[in-house]
């Protein structure tokens, strides 16, 4: 059994080639972020190469970026997130940032600008 046997919410197919790549317990909370949520999820972005001046966190396989095209969606996306465990998330204009990195600071909920 593999972690994508495990999930009820999200496929394989949803994190893009190197889905292999992420990592089983931010898997797990992003799972349970969608059952406290009450709808789905589009997965923007997950595991990718990052700049040198950027943390880990995506190319770690500890992070993914979810689509957030409004306030009323942030607020409930936030409250199930934080419900599911998540302690790093980053908040955008389209888009939301959720990570669990074992070695970045936690309990950090930061703005960003522009979605890419």
């Amino acid at each position: 059994m593999t972690i994508w046997d495990e999930l009820k919410h999200f496929k394989r197919e949803e994190f893009g080639k190197h889905a292999d790549k992420m990592q089983p317990e931010l898997l797990r909370k992003l799972d349970k972020m969608r059952t406290y949520y009450g709808k789905p999820i589009k997965v923007t972005s997950a595991w990718r190469d990052v700049g040198p001046t950027d943390p880990p966190e995506h190319e770690q396989g500890y992070a993914c970026d979810a689509a957030c095209p409004d306030s009323g969606t942030r607020l409930h996306m936030v409250e199930a997130a934080l419900k599911a465990g998540f302690r790093r998330i980053g908040l955008y204009d389209k888009h939301m940032h959720v990570g669990c990195s074992p070695t970045l600071p936690g309990e950090v909920l930061w703005l960003g600008g522009k979605s890419r």
